[in-house]
């Protein structure tokens, strides 16, 4: 098994990736914030797509878009957990955060589809 490890930091706190590559598939845990959690976690490939979120967390926002990029990637199922929470985070924030999350996305699919 294969683990990448990437990080942002972002309002003062460290948002943490770590993903597995399974023999076949890939599992992804996004976290970080001021307090860590699991706010929801998505499934996608062989070609449906499930989420389950948490109370009232807004994490499926990340869970979704990651679940179905990745596995288009890497053609493989995956899934996507993430627990994201700043105290008292205004809109410029939370921009902030979704935009790192991007990026973390990015070099994440990246690496996988590169061979490194």
């Amino acid at each position: 098994m294969e683990r990448i490890e990437l990080s942002r930091m972002v309002g003062g706190s460290r948002i943490l990736v770590e993903a597995v590559r399974l023999d076949h598939g890939l599992h992804v845990l996004v976290t970080g914030g001021s307090r860590t959690h699991v706010g929801a976690v998505t499934g996608a490939g062989y070609p449906e797509e499930k989420t389950i979120s948490f109370g009232t967390h807004k994490e499926a926002a990340v869970t979704g878009r990651w679940a179905k990029s990745l596995a288009d990637a890497i053609g493989e199922p995956c899934t996507v957990a993430a627990g994201i929470h700043y105290d008292g985070a205004d809109r410029a924030l939370i921009q902030e955060v979704l935009a790192a999350c991007d990026g973390l996305l990015n070099e994440l699919a990246e690496r996988l589809t590169s061979g490194e």
